[in-house]
């Protein structure tokens, strides 16, 4: 009715409410109305960079194989035997050439007129011409044949007998490189490409693929089997623009179109290389992937974050309503309660008494409470501030209070021990006085925390890369913080500032990120060592076996050698692996490093080049040091390799060995303990490292070298020096050389350096002893038994230490040869029972890799006396004696 207010108003309880649901829902309905399209747009964008990132990288390794093989042919042609008139030599260096290389499927020699002269393997083609045999230009081998030395002309891709190929053309010259003797044509096929292409074609995402085309628009490669050999590429009927994008040299990017199927897809490209004398083969590569393949994802994320929003918000509106009702209500209590006082009431405080704990029972209490006697807290002051020194000068870490302009009034002892400053003599000066600091890596100053409480008022953290430069020029590693001193009126009193030292945990997550790098490694070359120097142990050990048995036939013995010599390759190949991992087998002996380089200084020559200037230095009565002799040794070699590489032209590579006694501050910097050590420097005068190179250069896998590296040397280097417990330490500048220091705990027992030992030969090694062979590779076990036995030993075999000491039990024995890991019960623990209950017999230990666990229980002799897999019968052998000889 007019002139009557409206009683049916909303509650306050009801419009918080309401408030607080539209303040759920609203930004989740915006969020998802505007967040899906950016969504879908943006993984669009991420999988189109991808796609032409990986052509790129595709394009880049086709590009390499094909430089290889210009190499190969320009090596080919410089052969001594292709200059000379032996038809014979010339078509079996052919013949070996074809027969070790996978991608060379034929190899040509023609004289001058084109005429084929010789050929590897089957002499079918001799007397031909060579563009009858081919389907090339004659203009090609004209072009050639002009050429000089190490010109190599490329043809374009063609169909050969033995499929899609190319065909290399290079003269053959005399020495003076005037003279043509003739042209070597060299015929590639195209497997490994094709093998690099499916192996890109099997990550794209989809049922599409990729193309290799030529600048017509051919497709030379692909799996995709509607398309042949040189025919167009099927969306060039649809985007017949893509043609231009792969006919400009260097062109790389991507595009979104609808194929010759009709769907929407994405492809990346990018334009190869140009190759050879004439400008051969300017292919391309295009990856195309589905549109809906790649976005499939986004609707699935729709569909879940609609039904999860949904959830939320209804929970989140029930929620709310019932905390704004509890809220309300208990205000309302509150509210009475202080109108009570107001009025002189004091007995109605019991009204809003609650054993509730929280912040408005909290706030119940400080009403009760404002009758508290001020003057006991006057008398308190004095008590409070003697307290609050005593507090800050026990806080360990460093702490500045200014006043409001950022001029010092207190500081704690740890503050005044990390600045250098004393109380007495910073008590008034600016703090940017008494606490510069600068950024860790940039060098460049960084503005003091203060000043940024000063001018916003709010508290400041810095990063984790600032370093303090202290009163003596000493620098400090620190993590600091500064807020502002506030009054009750929230008026700016003053600030603190507190900052620690973290340089010791710094260097200690340094080498602790490093250490699981490696223990990551090694655990992974570890876990297969041991079944693969078993296997290999089986393939050496019948090698040698058939070295006797095949003296007669001399084609045979060959062969055995060939299998004996890629066997022990496989065995140096776990060696490098293992020597990343802490359980890796070594024979650690007493060496003098000036002693151990003057003997390798001939190879160590000789793996440098003539190029590379050699200088040692060495400290007169160098300590001697405890270390495993052929780690030392691949170490210094894989350093000195990777500083030829870094030297482009001429220069020189210094090895110096000298005596250092570490102290606590350069132990700490190191990460070793106190003492003396026998520092060896590499220094080298190549092009030196940029921050980010020295910093990677021990992770494992990481190299500069591209293709031509592996990435293990350093990473093998950093696994030996840490299981020496060393140290090493990495100097270098762009362009300006690098400088390795190794440090080797001196070692201080009075021990005779190790010298060769002289081994009595295998063939002259026979006994009438009873040997006991435990070992889970039954055919090394056969192995050990046939190679002893021939000997005149008495041989008894177990699969398992329980076999094993069930024999012991009714047969006397004279010698134990175990392997260390076997099933149930290892080599250890069953050598343990034997010495135990047989001390007459003698123990030998075998294995690929060293077992760590219980290290503290193992018999130290047996640990460092290994025999190590896999070996020989030779080894064998004279292991066995040895032992056997041994009081």
């Amino acid at each position: 009715m007019p002139g009557k207010e409206n009683t049916k108003s909303l509650s306050i309880e009801t419009v918080i409410a309401i408030v607080s649901i539209v303040l759920v829902v609203a930004p989740l309905s915006i969020f998802s109305l505007f967040t899906f399209q950016n969504i879908s747009q943006s993984l669009t964008d991420i999988i189109k960079d991808e796609l032409e990132a990986k052509s790129i990288l595709v394009a880049y390794d086709i590009n390499s194989f094909i430089h290889e093989r210009i190499i190969d042919a320009k090596v080919i042609s410089q052969a001594d035997v292709l200059e000379k008139k032996d038809v014979a030599a010339k078509i079996q260096y052919l013949t070996e050439i074809v027969t070790e290389n996978e991608w060379i499927n034929d190899i040509d020699i023609m004289d001058s007129s084109g005429t084929v002269t010789a050929s590897s393997g089957i002499q079918n083609e001799k007397g031909k011409l060579l563009w009858k045999l081919y389907p090339i230009e004659k203009s090609l081998f004209l072009a050639a044949s002009k050429a000089r030395q190490g010109q190599v002309y490329v043809s374009e891709a063609m169909s050969l007998d033995t499929g899609p190929g190319i065909l290399f053309i290079t003269p053959i010259t005399d020495d003076t490189n005037t003279t043509l003797i003739g042209l070597l044509a060299v015929e590639v096929n195209l497997e490994h490409i094709s093998k690099i292409v499916s192996l890109f074609d099997r990550g794209i995402v989809g049922d599409k693929y990729v193309y290799i085309v030529d600048n017509d628009g051919r497709v030379v490669v692909s799996d995709d089997p509607s398309v042949s050999f040189l025919a167009s590429f099927p969306d060039l009927q649809v985007r017949p623009e893509l043609l231009e994008a792969f006919s400009i040299q260097g062109e790389m990017g991507n595009s979104i179109y609808t194929d010759i199927a009709g769907d929407e897809v994405m492809a990346g490209y990018a334009d190869m290389e140009e190759f050879g004398e004439n400008d051969a083969l300017d292919w391309s590569i295009i990856a195309i992937a589905p549109i809906n393949k790649i976005t499939a994802p986004v609707n699935d994320l729709k569909s879940l974050l609609f039904i999860t929003g949904s959830v939320i918000a209804l929970l989140s509106a029930f929620f709310a309503y019932r905390v704004v009702v509890l809220f309300t209500e208990n205000l309302k209590k509150i509210s009475v309660q202080a109108d009570e006082i107001s009025k002189g009431n004091y007995s109605a405080q019991t009204l809003v008494e609650s054993k509730r704990k929280g912040a408005l029972n909290t706030l119940v209490i400080a009403i009760n409470r404002m009758q508290v006697n001020i003057h006991q807290l006057v008398n308190g002051l004095e008590d409070r501030e003697q307290r609050l020194s005593l507090t800050l000068n026990s806080i360990a870490d460093g702490v500045i209070a200014t006043d409001e302009k950022g001029n010092v009034t207190r500081m704690n002892p740890a503050s005044e021990l990390l600045t250098g400053w004393s109380i007495n003599d910073a008590e008034g000066l600016p703090v940017n006085e008494i606490f510069p600091i600068i950024d860790e890596t940039s060098r460049e100053t960084i503005e003091n925390p203060i000043e940024k409480v000063i001018s916003t008022g709010d508290t400041v953290f810095l990063s984790n890369h600032t370093t303090l430069i202290s009163k003596d020029g000493s620098e400090h590693l620190i993590e600091d913080s500064a807020a502002p001193i506030r009054a009750e009126d929230n008026t700016i009193h003053g600030m603190i500032l507190i900052f620690s030292d973290v340089t010791r945990r710094k260097q200690a997550e340094k080498q602790y990120r490093q250490a699981l790098k490696m223990d990551a490694l090694g655990k992974l070359t570890g876990g297969v060592a041991h079944d693969y120097n078993n296997i290999l142990g089986v393939i050496i050990g019948y090698c040698d076996l058939l070295n006797d048995d095949l003296k007669d036939q001399p084609e045979a013995l060959n062969h055995v050698r060939i299998i004996h010599g890629s066997a022990r390759r496989g065995a140096d190949l776990t060696k490098k692996l293992l020597d990343f991992s802490r359980e890796k087998p070594t024979k650690i002996d007493t060496l003098n490093i000036a002693t151990l380089l003057q003997n390798q200084h001939l190879m160590l020559e000789r793996s440098l080049t003539v190029r590379i200037d050699l200088v040692f230095e060495f400290d007169k009565n160098l300590w001697s040091v405890h270390l495993d002799e052929s780690d030392l040794i691949d170490s210094i070699l894989n350093i000195c390799i990777n500083s030829m590489h870094a030297i482009e032209d001429t220069g020189r590579l210094t090895i110096r060995a000298s005596n250092e006694s570490i102290n606590q501050f350069d132990a700490n910097s190191l990460g070793i303990i106190t003492g003396d050590y026998v520092l060896l420097c590499i220094t080298d005068t190549g092009c030196g490292m940029d921050e980010n190179t020295k910093n990677r250069i021990f992770d494992p896998f990481f190299t500069t070298k591209g293709t031509k590296g592996t990435g293990l040397g350093l990473s093998q280097v950093y696994g030996f020096v840490q299981r020496s417990k060393g140290a090493i330490k990495v100097y270098s500048e762009k362009g300006h050389g690098t400088r390795l220091a190794l440090y080797f705990p001196r070692h201080h027992e009075a021990e005779t350096i190790k010298q060769d030992s002289q081994n009595i030969p295998a063939n002259n090694i026979t006994g009438k002893e009873t040997i006991l062979v435990v070992d889970d590779e039954v055919n090394l076990l056969q192995f050990c038994c046939t190679v002893l036995e021939k000997r005149g030993f008495t041989v008894l075999t177990a699969e398992n230490a329980k076999i094993a000491l069930s024999i012991l039990e009714r047969e006397k024995v004279g010698l134990l040869l175990s392997d260390i890991i076997m099933p149930e019960m290892d080599g250890y623990q069953l050598a343990a029972i034997v010495k135990e209950k047989y001390p007459g017999i003698k123990i030998q230990l075998a294995s690929g890799f060293a077992d760590e666990r219980d290290t503290d229980k193992i018999d130290e002799n047996l640990k460092h006396n290994i025999l190590l897999k896999p070996y020989n019968s030779q080894t064998l052998l004279q292991t066995v004696h040895r032992l056997l000889e041994t009081a």
